[in-house]
C-alpha cells in the first residue's frame, strides 16, 4: 500500500513544476517533492473512501491575451486585453485517504475547447501519468492552507495535460468541498495553471496563434470547479 501512495504521489509532482505566463513562455519552478508528512514518515493510510468530493465538477479556467488595436494604416498602436476560457467537467473517485489529505482518481473529464480533443461526450483521461486531484481532508482557510503538491493534473489521450499550481496556499477548497478553485492569493494571480504537451512545446490556446500581433498576457488568469453530483 505504501508503495502505491509514493507512485501516486510523486506523479503529483508536476503540479508545482511549470507555470505559464505572459507569451506562454513555460518556465521551471521547484517541484513539490511529496506530499508532506510527519518527520518525512510514510503518511497512515486508510481506505475511508468515498470521499466527500467523489462526483462531478464543473466550471471554468480561463485565461487571458492581447489582441492589436491599430491605425487606419495598419499599424499597431495600443493591446485590448481579452479573456476567455474552457469549461471543463472533471470526474473524481477517491483512492486513498489518509492523514496528509484524499487522493482521488479523475475517470473521466470534458474541456469545450477542441485543442484538448475532448469535448462532445468526453473522454477517459490517461493514467499513465495517473489523471489524479490530491486534496485536503477539509477545506481550506487562512489558518489552514493546501499543502505542496495539492491540486489536479489532467493527461488527456491526445498528449495535452493540464495541471493546476501546485505551490503550498495556492488552491482554495470550500468546507466540504463543494467548491475547488485557485487561491485569492495575488502572488499567484497569473500563475493558477498550466498547459502542456508531452508532444513538444503547447500550442494552447490555437486560436491565439494568429499571424495579426496577437499574443498572451498573464495566461492562466483563474480556475473554479463546484460540484454538481
Amino acid at each position: 500500500m505504501k508503495s502505491k501512495i509514493g507512485f501516486l504521489v510523486s506523479a503529483l509532482m508536476v503540479l508545482g513544476i511549470v507555470f505559464i505566463a505572459g507569451c506562454t513562455q513555460q518556465s521551471p519552478q521547484n517541484a513539490a517533492q511529496s506530499a508532506p508528512s510527519d518527520q518525512g514518515r510514510p503518511p497512515t493510510v486508510s481506505e475511508q473512501c468515498p470521499s466527500q468530493y467523489d462526483g462531478t465538477y464543473q466550471g471554468i479556467f480561463t485565461y487571458n491575451y492581447k489582441t492589436p488595436i491599430k491605425d487606419a494604416n495598419g499599424r499597431t498602436i495600443d493591446y485590448k486585453v481579452e479573456t476567455s476560457g474552457v469549461r471543463l467537467s472533471v470526474t473524481l473517485e477517491c483512492d486513498l485517504v489518509y492523514e496528509e489529505g484524499v487522493l482521488l482518481k479523475v475517470t473521466h473529464v470534458i474541456a469545450s475547447h477542441p485543442d484538448f480533443g475532448c469535448q462532445v461526450g468526453g473522454c477517459t483521461p490517461l493514467q499513465n501519468p495517473p489523471s489524479n486531484a490530491f486534496l485536503p481532508l477539509e477545506g481550506t482557510s487562512p489558518g489552514a492552507s493546501s499543502a505542496s503538491a495539492m491540486g489536479l493534473f489532467i493527461a488527456f489521450p491526445n498528449g495535452y495535460q493540464l495541471f493546476t499550481n501546485g505551490q503550498p496556499g495556492a488552491l482554495y477548497v470550500s468546507m466540504g468541498g463543494q467548491v475547488l478553485s485557485n487561491s485569492l492569493d495575488p502572488s499567484i494571480q497569473g500563475y493558477s495553471y498550466s498547459v502542456l504537451s508531452t508532444d513538444g512545446p503547447s500550442s494552447f490556446p490555437s486560436e491565439v496563434r494568429d499571424k495579426d500581433g496577437t499574443y498572451m498576457n498573464d495566461f492562466a488568469k483563474s480556475w473554479t470547479l463546484s460540484k454538481t453530483t
